[in-house]
């Protein structure tokens, strides 16, 4: 664990280490960087599966504009609806995204994978829709993209957090 970037590094013997594997991490706040007194602590499980691919690193997806950056907050106003294609761009013509996926508040729908004819042929699309039904509540939209490599899996999180509000006229008597 690199403590400055907070960033997991495992080098890795591909020849000899390939398969699935279980991590638990205990993240830890502290006060300072010297204080041994724990604010708060949050496990962390996951599995990370290590295979041999032939695609380079090169190959891997990114998500491109109009998609908007993750933790980007958007308001959407009452009654209104939020409508937006979700763009990943492939590194080659070789590679294909099997799915873009959303873990988000009810209601949101989605359309399937399709080739995104406003980019390159390497390009791919979902469309989200939301029409909030609560009002002055903070929701989070979380988009997965799942990316197929051949029979291999990778996937990318960005995170886009939708605020709807009610705008409502105040009026103060006149002096």
């Amino acid at each position: 664990m690199l403590q400055t970037t907070c960033e997991l590094v495992w080098d890795v013997d591909t020849s000899t280490s390939l398969g699935l594997y279980g991590v638990a991490l205990e993240i830890k706040d502290f006060a300072t960087q010297s204080s041994t007194e724990v604010l708060s602590e949050i496990p962390l499980q996951f599995l990370v599966d290590l295979f041999s691919s032939d695609e380079s690193c090169v190959s891997q997806p990114v998500v491109i504009p109009p998609t908007r950056t993750s933790g980007s907050c958007v308001g959407v106003p009452a009654n209104s609806t939020y409508h937006e294609p979700i763009v990943a761009r492939t590194g080659s013509e070789d590679v294909s995204i099997a799915d873009i996926d959303t873990v988000s508040p009810p209601g949101v729908l989605k359309s399937g994978v399709l080739p995104y004819s406003g980019g390159q042929p390497t390009d791919y699309h979902v469309n989200v829709t939301w029409t909030p039904q609560t009002i002055g509540v903070e929701e989070i939209l979380c988009l997965l993209h799942v990316i197929t490599l051949g029979k291999y899996i990778l996937s990318r999180l960005v995170v886009l957090c939708i605020i709807y509000y009610r705008f409502e006229a105040v009026r103060y008597p006149e002096r």
